[in-house]
């Protein structure tokens, strides 16, 4: 059974946004661990599991329903913009969207977490940039999805 291309824009920016998600649940789990604790986690088997398991855990909570939500505003400007795009046109329109998409989705999940709290800002920030790198990527696959078709087979 294949899958319609609206579908693969959906599977694509969720697990698109699950990666980078990760990548930056680690960078930032890394950035504020102390050095002994680096060591550990990176020389004990055990502790490296529990660790990707925690940055795993800190991301899906976001990623996904901006991944999936990502995916549909996507596939739907892919099903109605009919015009040919480059991929640089189609990257930039991911970027920013992403980055919009990421600071909003962030926001709203840490203002329910936390309330008004000092990390509601700069996780806003890191949503955004998150968003940013995960609509290029998207917007990037999108192009060359459509690359010498209409846009208008695009099934959502």
């Amino acid at each position: 059974m294949r899958m319609g291309r609206g579908a693969n824009i959906i599977g694509v920016t969720t697990l698109a946004s699950i990666g980078t998600g990760i990548v930056a649940a680690v960078v930032l789990m890394l950035w504020s661990a102390p050095s002994g604790q680096i060591v550990l986690i990176l020389t004990n088997g055990g502790a490296l599991v529990n660790f990707l398991l925690a940055a795993l855990m800190a991301s899906l909570p976001v990623s996904v329903p901006a991944g999936l939500g990502g995916g549909i505003l996507a596939a739907n400007v892919a099903k109605k913009d009919t015009r040919p795009s480059s991929v640089y046109e189609w990257g930039a329109w991911g970027c920013v969207r992403g980055f919009a998409l990421g600071s909003f989705v962030s926001f709203g999940y840490f203002i329910v977490l936390n309330g008004w709290h000092e990390i509601v800002l700069p996780m806003v920030g890191v949503g955004g940039v998150v968003g940013a790198v995960t609509g290029l990527l998207v917007g990037m696959r999108v192009s060359r999805m459509l690359e010498g078709k209409s846009a208008n087979h695009v099934s959502v």
